[in-house]
């Protein structure tokens, strides 16, 4: 039924095939990060620590952000990108995961994440 429906609108002056091609969306158009701190696979061992990375973006950055184990934390909007982690008392020693996701001003999104061991 939904397939007839269907190819009675193929013909309808009301559908029309996209006629250019997207330049926005492109690999070469996702932002791109660096996390600069904590290090890859770094202990840490301090109830607090710094979250940071360099994020640039061809389109210009709209929104950068932070997770821990997969929780969202925060966004920054502006340079630097940046959060400090309080990590709460129930956290496990050994290893976590930190991420960081950056957007575009035309949604395109790119994401990095690395290990950290926790050791308090």
């Amino acid at each position: 039924m939904a397939q007839s429906w269907l190819l009675g609108k193929i013909d309808s002056p009301f559908v029309r095939v996209p006629e250019k091609n997207d330049s926005l969306h492109q690999e070469a158009n996702r932002p791109k990060i660096k996390i600069i701190s904590p290090q890859s696979q770094q202990v840490v061992s301090a109830p607090s620590f710094l979250i940071k990375a360099e994020v640039t973006a061809p389109l210009g950055v709209k929104q950068v952000d932070f997770f821990f184990n997969d929780i969202f934390l925060d966004s920054s909007l502006t340079p630097p990108y940046q959060l400090t982690l309080a990590l709460p008392g129930s956290i496990t020693n050994g290893l976590n995961y930190i991420k960081v996701r950056a957007y575009d001003w035309a949604l395109n999104r790119q994401e990095e994440s690395r290990e950290i061991f926790i050791n308090l």
